[in-house]
């Protein structure tokens, strides 16, 4: 009896050591993109009977602060969502995630992702997570809008402030502005920056190594000031969110639109069919279109044994539904198994975009401390009313200036 009992609880030892359990953080939007991301789990377990994955999910802002916890206190999840770009090397800079350099050479992912991909996951060349999604800023433009007249879809800076002078004669404005989604703003400092001062000097800013009364900060804010001027947004936008907004184009009120990849899932099928994606125009000539180009991505933190079965988990998501780098949906945003005719034709043209861009920063409050970018939109939305460039630049560097004091550039 003994010896039967031994035998039994070696056999037990056994078996409990021979599947091996993977935890995966993931935000989830909602009960469909859960049961997507339940099924993608369910292939893999499949196709590796030693190794099961359990789901932690998490609809909350509460999300961020528990990624901190967890790579601080090092105990928490294998595999954690996350944002690429400098929040990756925040955090690898700390020794807080592993690189990834095993998973990513045996797959020779550097040259099947975008660069878009690639650059927002690397350290010194040294990748430290695998790309989920990216989500491309860009123009969405109702080409009929401007045929009616006789304009086209600006490439350079002085094509746009003629159509705003166009369209504001015709009681039309170029570009559908929804302010009261606060964050939204970002997009246009962002696009500004990149288009003026080209990548490097920007990222200094985001870093916090530039002050914002810079005269090319000053030289931003005076053409973003130009087109308040010219009456190219939204006369009431304040009124209006992002998405509330959107109708101006359905009606044709709005030729333009700066969002991101989603935004052609709010907008009926006629819309669809007279929709094109756009760059930001060229204002200063001979500096490349940069992007803004979010991309999530998925961590392994130090503490985290990176196990063979781990290697093939990371490869998956790299390969399978979890993923959609270079693509404009999500698998959580995506709830239809066909596009709608003009969708391919809009996906098609994201994919070049983002296959083209010579370099992207995240987004402004993925790149500089969110500390900070949680208070520079009502600067902003502010600036958007009393247009005093002056003013602005000194309010956001009163945000610098007590980010810096707060070691949040850190």
């Amino acid at each position: 009896m003994r010896i039967f009992f031994s035998v039994l609880l070696l056999s037990l030892a056994l078996t409990a050591r021979a599947e091996e359990l993977i935890q995966l953080a993931l935000q989830i939007s909602d009960g469909y993109h859960r049961a997507q991301v339940k099924e993608s789990l369910k292939d893999f377990e499949q196709q590796h009977p030693g190794v099961k994955v359990e789901l932690l999910s998490y609809r909350d802002g509460s999300y961020i602060s528990l990624v901190e916890r967890w790579l601080e206190a090092d105990a928490g999840p294998d595999v954690i969502y996350w944002y690429g770009g400098s929040r990756v090397r925040h955090y690898a800079q700390k020794g807080l995630i592993q690189p990834l350099n095993s998973v990513w050479s045996s797959e020779n992912y550097r040259k099947r992702f975008s660069k878009v991909a690639v650059d927002a996951v690397m350290l010194d060349d040294v990748p430290y997570a695998i790309p989920n999604a990216i989500f491309l800023w860009a123009f969405y433009v109702r080409p009929s809008v401007l045929d009616k007249y006789g304009l086209t879809t600006p490439a350079n800076w002085q094509q746009v402030l003629h159509a705003c002078q166009v369209l504001h004669q015709n009681n039309h404005e170029l570009f559908a502005l929804g302010s009261k989604t606060p964050w939204v703003t970002h997009a246009w400092f962002d696009y500004l920056n990149l288009r003026l001062h080209g990548l490097d000097f920007y990222r200094d800013l985001l870093d916090g190594n530039v002050a914002y009364t810079d005269n090319k900060v000053l030289e931003t804010l005076q053409h973003w000031k130009r087109l308040l001027d010219a009456n190219c947004f939204t006369e009431k936008h304040r009124s209006y969110s992002h998405g509330q907004v959107l109708p101006r184009m359905y009606h044709g009120l709005a030729a333009m639109s700066l969002a991101s990849a989603h935004v052609e899932m709010e907008l009926p099928d006629s819309v669809i069919e007279d929709l094109d994606v756009a760059a930001f125009p060229e204002i200063r000539p001979g500096i490349p279109a940069y992007t803004v180009a979010p991309v999530d991505v998925y961590v392994v933190p130090s503490h985290a044994k990176m196990t063979q079965g781990l290697k093939s988990f990371l490869s998956y998501l790299a390969e399978n539904e979890l993923r959609a780098p270079d693509n404009m949906y999500s698998e959580r945003d995506l709830k239809r198994d066909t596009l709608r005719p003009g969708e391919a034709a809009i996906l098609a043209k994201t994919k070049q975009l983002i296959a083209e861009s010579p370099g992207s920063i995240q987004y402004f409050d993925r790149d500089t401390p969110i500390g900070l970018a949680h208070n520079t939109p009502d600067v902003f939305i502010d600036f958007l009313e009393h247009r005093d460039v002056e003013r602005c630049a000194r309010e956001l560097e009163q945000l610098r200036q007590g980010a810096i004091k707060a070691g949040l550039f850190d």
